[in-house]
């Protein structure tokens, strides 16, 4: 009797969840309704697989993945594989026979391999591998014209249009293209394009500008003026300050604190006061002297303004100067003023006016336009190149990914591993298999903690800085042991690799019943502990107290009396009514009170492990699980076990440790 094909549903502790071991059940993915989905959606960086696979996979790129890219995927892998049988396999090598070409989209797939092969000069022609693919990216990346839109100066043959793009990176730092280089742009060009036509005429301006009586002297001129600008600007407003008060001036002058601070025997703090003193005393009557009585530290600049711009300005020797005269000689240069407050913010000017008049020229623009036209050319063929290690890496894990998202089965296989898996966490004399990856230990706790289950968040460290993270591992069976924060250990990556491994936060729960029995009296005898500790440390502590005299003495001997005699009244009472009350009964009561806490705390334990939850710990991870994961006693063996010594071995029963210590003891 031939077997009955179709969908098949099987039982995962209490959930029914799709099995998908063939190309076939992965088809049945359009036809399971969402409801049935173990997940809905996960964080797109909780997987153990290849990235480029998961980033072929969030269609959107918003970090997460959801129904519908996985039914998206599912779909497209489909349509373009004619024959699926190594979708079971996990296989980076695609042989091209599989490939539809009956469709226009197949054929296309199909041609992009050959060209990869033949690029490569591979003699074998009937299949290629994601390493063979991933190699011909490498080139194409590498070369200058990698379809990335971004074009280096070594992309032209012609040295004046390597040196204008070269230019342009100068002036606007350009970006990295594909292979690492940095390059321009038609942004980076239109940009600097812009900034060179608006400095050119700015600086044609300023070349047209008249400004009598300076005429081609005035960039001279103004650096002149605008060298001592402030200091006098400085000196007619304290002018201005002192007519209205002269009491001011005490306010400008040195008192006697501040001459005191002054080291005369240090240069520079002299000639930092030198600095900050004024142009001249100020007066009243606002004249300002040009002559000995100028400070010294701003001397040469005021003996080059009254040389070159006051005698030239009124054709004589000038002595004082006026407010009025200060205001007529600024005037002059206003106009010049203005103009180099209009200078565009920009760093074309560091190419000199000569070559940016040359790169006016049409021909360089159009050169680069060109240049970076023919290299978005080459993006369709990495485009399509993408798209064959795209099918390939759907070939190798989107079947993995469907048992990790869709359904669970090698979340409890011990032979497999979930691709949200990050590895086993060997610790405390024990393997725990299930460890999901955290980015944040307290928001995972506050949700996890919902769980009822014991978990532990251990950092994993490697080498290099950029190999640490943090995991989750619930402790499903046996009792919490040794476990603490600070517990050392190591992890065994998916991958293989061996990391270190350090406990750094606890959730708290019982993980078998005997430990939830026990509990209460474990914190029975803590408090009494505690109660113990802080009866006796408060004692000693009056006791060290040294006496203050004699009467305190006399008072506490007198207490300690009354006090003996009071607890001697006492205790002949305890005596009394414990000798009236029959042994039996004492220890049936204590039975009865322990019996009851038992009974309760079996009750509450086997409430609270029926409880536990582990979709609660994915979902603090940032996963929308569908179903409830309720951990069976059963699943608890499976992520916290004890492994078996190796088949063929042999345990001597025989305790060496006191064979030891009875030869010790003979000697």
């Amino acid at each position: 009797m031939a077997k009955e094909k179709g969908m098949v549903l099987k039982n995962y502790a209490g959930t029914y969840q799709l099995r998908i071991e063939t190309p076939e059940d992965l088809s049945y993915l359009s036809e399971l309704d969402e409801t049935f989905w173990v997940a809905t959606s996960a964080p797109a960086d909780g997987f153990n697989c290849d990235p480029a696979f998961i980033r072929y996979l969030d269609a959107d790129q918003d970090g997460r993945i959801r129904i519908d890219e996985v039914r998206s995927a599912q779909g497209w892998l489909l349509r373009v594989l004619r024959n699926r049988e190594s979708l079971g396999q996990q296989s980076d090598v695609l042989r091209l026979e599989d490939i539809d070409t009956s469709e226009r989209e197949g054929k296309e797939l199909k041609e992009v391999a050959d060209y990869i092969l033949a690029t490569l000069s591979s003699t074998e022609k009937d299949k290629i591998s994601l390493s063979q693919v991933r190699e011909v990216q490498s080139i194409i990346i590498g070369s200058a014209r990698n379809g990335d839109g971004v074009i280096p100066p070594d992309v032209s043959d012609e040295e004046e249009i390597s040196q204008f793009i070269a230019d342009v990176i100068k002036v606007t730092s350009g970006t990295p293209d594909l292979s690492g280089k940095s390059g321009i742009t038609e942004v980076h060009l239109d940009t600097f394009l812009k900034e060179t036509r608006l400095w050119l005429e700015w600086k044609t301006r300023g070349q047209t500008l008249s400004v009598p009586p300076w005429g081609s002297d005035i960039d001279g001129i103004y650096q002149t003026i605008s060298e001592i600008e402030d200091k006098v600007n400085q000196f007619f407003h304290q002018c201005n300050l002192v007519s209205l008060d002269s009491r001011v001036m005490e306010g400008i002058q040195l008192n006697e604190e501040e001459l005191k601070r002054i080291d005369f025997s240090n240069s520079v703090q002299m000639e930092k006061q030198m600095e900050e003193a004024p142009l001249s005393p100020p007066r009243a009557d606002g004249l300002l002297p040009l002559d000995d009585r100028i400070n010294p530290y701003y001397a040469d600049k005021m003996g080059a303004l009254k040389e070159k711009v006051l005698k030239v300005l009124w054709g004589e020797s000038v002595y004082r100067l006026t407010g009025e005269d200060w205001k007529t000689v600024l005037s002059t240069v206003q106009p010049y003023r203005e103009w180099l407050e209009q200078k565009p913010e920009t760093k074309v000017e560091l190419l000199g006016e000569e070559t940016l008049r040359k790169y006016t020229d049409t021909r360089f623009k159009n050169k680069v336009i060109e240049l970076i036209a023919e290299d978005k050319a080459v993006a369709e063929k990495i485009q399509k190149i993408q798209d064959v290690e795209k099918l390939i890496l759907f070939q190798k894990w989107l079947m993995p990914l469907a048992n990790s998202f869709v359904s669970f089965p090698s979340l409890y296989n011990p032979s497999a591993r979930a691709l949200f898996q990050m590895g086993v966490l060997v610790m405390d004399g024990r393997a725990f298999t299930f460890s999901i990856k955290v980015r944040d230990v307290a928001a995972h706790k506050g949700v996890a903690i919902n769980s009822h289950m014991f978990v532990m968040y251990a950092e994993i460290s490697g080498r290099k800085q950029d190999e640490k993270f943090t995991v989750a591992c619930p402790v499903t069976a046996g009792t919490r042991g040794g476990i603490r924060v600070g517990k050392r250990g190591v992890f065994f990556t998916v991958n293989g690799q061996v990391r270190d491994a350090r406990v750094v936060d606890i959730i708290e729960n019982p993980i078998s019943a005997w430990e939830a029995v026990s509990l209460p009296f474990k914190r029975l005898f803590s408090w009494a502990k505690s109660q113990t500790e802080k009866f006796a440390d408060k004692h000693i502590a009056k006791l060290s107290q040294p006496s203050a005299s004699s009467s305190m003495l006399r008072d506490i001997l007198l207490g300690g009396g009354i006090a003996i005699a009071a607890l001697g009244s006492s205790f002949a009472f305890i005596l009394k009514t414990v000798a009236s009350i029959k042994f039996l009964h004492v220890m049936v009561a204590i039975l009865l009170v322990a019996g009851t806490v038992v009974i309760l705390s079996f009750i509450m334990a086997v409430i609270t492990l029926k409880q536990r939850d582990m979709s609660v710990i994915l979902e603090a991870s940032g996963w929308a699980v569908n179903t409830e994961m309720r951990l069976t006693s059963g699943l608890g063996a499976l992520f916290t076990r004890i492994p078996g010594f190796p088949e063929g071995a042999k345990k001597e029963r025989g305790d060496l440790v006191r064979k030891f210590a009875r030869q010790l003891r003979i000697k």
